[in-house]
């Protein structure tokens, strides 16, 4: 199972969600558009995506629970998108519950050109993933047993990883929970 889903978000600020998937749409120059939808769950978000746009939207729906509704590709989506030719695809969708930090490098790695958009959710002491403490230059070893002090710069590690790879401008929506959870709605564009 991948790293970085525990579950599905439960579609919390939906609009929001939204907003920044239409927009990204409206950004793409051409009519027909593909989706890699790596936490696809029941595609709600999806669904009412394309009943609302003008485009035509085709979904590649990939996520690692059993018995869902409808078609989609069932298996751990790190594997998926390690095998996968992402080139076709217009926009990569990570509705992750949790830090997506290893499929994001994966897209770096394989230089996708296209939009990727993204859901990250972190407690306030959430344990911050092995890659992404190594990506700012400490040993993991070193600083394990204090890993948790990394989990207010989550959101700074991961835009280091985007500015280190030639993202200039994301679009951001932040949210804190009630349980104190920072979530955060983003995309980008990679050229």
């Amino acid at each position: 199972m991948s790293k970085c889903v525990q579950q599905k978000p439960d579609n919390s600020f939906l609009d929001d969600k939204i907003n920044l998937r239409m927009s990204a749409l409206d950004a793409i120059d051409k009519q027909n558009i593909n989706v890699l939808d790596l936490f696809h769950g029941y595609g709600k978000i999806w669904e009412f995506i394309k009943k609302a746009s003008t485009k035509n939207i085709d979904i590649m729906p990939v996520d690692i629970k059993k018995n869902l509704p409808g078609f989609y590709v069932c298996v751990d989506n790190l594997r998926f998108l390690k095998a996968e030719n992402i080139e076709r695809y217009d926009i990569i969708d990570i509705d992750a519950y949790g830090l997506p930090f290893e499929l994001i490098e994966i897209i770096f790695r394989k230089k996708y050109r296209g939009c990727v958009i993204v859901t990250m959710i972190s407690s306030v002491l959430r344990s911050v993933p092995k890659s992404m403490i190594e990506s700012i230059g400490f040993n993991y070893d070193e600083v394990k047993p204090a890993k948790a002090i990394f989990s207010p710069l989550i959101f700074d590690i991961m835009s280091d990883l985007l500015y280190r790879n030639n993202v200039k401008k994301i679009k951001l929506v932040n949210h804190e929970n009630n349980h104190g959870s920072q979530i955060w709605y983003f995309s980008f564009v990679i050229e």
